[in-house]
């Protein structure tokens, strides 16, 4: 695994980019010399296909964010942006969340309009998109209509993108949790009456060695 990081990088990005990629590697160590799942074919497709409009190169954009190994790694990923900062409100973290570039991504994926697209869309760009998604084993539909390739694929993207923006909030819970764990060791004592004095216990290494 190669991974670049710019002269001028941030560390908490690179520590973003690392999380991805690491969840990328321990999906593919987990496979144990299996078969790749199928999104693997849906990749392999994308990679095939060159688009020529910028409505047809979002829509690859929106097949590849939407995959699950993607949705998997970003998620990965938006743990570590949230984890970075000092403990806030739930209310504060989800403020952050909703700053955040994948949030902001999905969010908008959530909020494509069809109609909008299909007046813009190059239908046989989209036909020979479609033809190598079926060459390559994926599921989409076979008989080509523009209308039915749309509905099929928004189905998807509305889907897996509810599902990052639903984990994503879940994170917040986790980090909160955590903190309330640390909280237990780090406030016990309470009461300062309640402090042990250790001072009759303790010995000078002297005093132990001559014991």
């Amino acid at each position: 695994m190669s991974i670049g990081i710019p002269p001028n990088g941030k560390e908490k990005r690179v520590k973003e980019v690392i999380s991805h990629e690491l969840t990328h590697l321990i999906e593919i160590i987990g496979l144990n010399k299996k078969d790749y799942p199928k999104y693997w074919s849906i990749k392999q497709s994308i990679m095939e296909f060159t688009p020529k409009t910028k409505v047809c190169d979002m829509l690859v954009q929106c097949i590849y964010k939407t995959m699950d190994n993607e949705i998997n790694a970003n998620i990965a990923q938006t743990y570590v942006y949230l984890n970075e900062f000092e403990f806030m409100t739930k209310s504060n973290y989800l403020d952050k969340l909703k700053e955040y570039l994948e949030w902001i991504e999905y969010n908008n994926i959530l909020k494509l309009n069809k109609q909008n697209i299909i007046s813009k869309i190059d239908e046989d760009e989209i036909e020979e998109l479609n033809d190598i998604l079926l060459k390559n084993g994926v599921k989409t539909i076979k008989i080509f209509d523009i209308d039915r390739w749309l509905d099929f694929w928004f189905n998807i993207f509305q889907k897996k993108s509810k599902l990052y923006l639903k984990n994503s909030e879940r994170i917040i819970d986790e980090i909160l949790k955590k903190y309330k764990h640390w909280e237990g060791y780090s406030t016990i004592p309470n009461d300062s009456s309640k402090v042990i004095d250790y001072s009759p216990y303790i010995s000078n290494f002297k005093d132990f060695k001559n014991k």
